[in-house]
């Protein structure tokens, strides 16, 4: 197991060198073209990113419900008043 976790180690120390050449070679285009202050620093794979702090349930599920709101008025929107057909009623045996 010390010989897989040894080659994964090595694999990401490999992938660090790499993301920082590309990320070099990027800041060097950037210097020569645009203004490098708005090139993000570079970050090694095992560096934590900065947790988003969670939202409370209902604050969650009321974004969440708002969004499929908004996507249906805009689907409705989307098709033209001609082509909207009201429903049918649905079938009922005890009618007729």
């Amino acid at each position: 197991m010390a010989i897989l976790d040894a080659d994964g180690a090595r694999r990401t120390r490999e992938w660090d060198e790499a993301r920082f050449l590309a990320h070099y070679a990027a800041s060097l285009t950037a210097f020569a073209h645009h203004d490098p202050k708005h090139l993000p620093e570079f970050q090694p794979s095992g560096a934590a990113a900065k947790p988003k702090p969670a939202l409370p349930d209902e604050v969650a599920q009321a974004q969440v419900r708002g969004w499929f709101r908004a996507r249906a008025k805009k689907a409705v929107q989307s098709v033209p008043a001609a082509a909207q057909v009201e429903c049918p009623a649905p079938y009922d045996p005890g009618k007729e």
